[in-house]
């Protein structure tokens, strides 16, 4: 049978349905092809939401290494300190167990003093006098 044939046959009852049919299956067509383009938004919005949590994840990633580096610096400056205690406390006892230490500044007293600039200066030699004390203890 050819299709024309096929068109004959049905009854009005046959068209209605066939009509009917060709609008559900047009409609359903027509809801997969998303026609609003909800499924574009939903997409977008994911990689809205997607980038931010990145974002948010590097900020972290760069707070945490701010803050290793913060404590590594302060766990430095607290060694420079104390190291720097340890020395004071050092010249000031050898200067109080000296015999000149109720005199008047001395060579030897002098020297020591010297010492213990030095002693500093090697340990934070950035500080103001250390270049100064440096091209005094070369200069002689």
């Amino acid at each position: 049978m050819r299709a024309g044939e096929w068109l004959r046959l049905l009854s009005p009852r046959g068209w209605v349905s066939l009509a009917v049919g060709l609008v559900v299956v047009l409609a359903v067509l027509h809801l997969l092809s998303d026609p609003l383009g909800v499924k574009g938004r939903r997409l977008e919005q994911a990689q809205a939401v997607a980038r931010q949590g990145q974002m948010e994840a590097r900020a972290r990633q760069i707070e945490q290494a701010a803050t290793a580096d913060q404590a590594r610096h302060q766990a430095t400056i607290r060694d420079q300190v104390q190291q720097a205690r340890d020395a004071t406390a050092t010249a000031v006892a050898e200067a109080r167990g000296e015999s000149d230490a109720q005199t008047s500044l001395g060579d030897l007293r002098r020297q020591r003093l010297s010492g213990h600039d030095r002693q500093l200066c090697g340990i934070r030699p950035e500080l103001d006098g250390c270049a100064t004390a440096a091209a005094a203890a070369a200069g002689g």
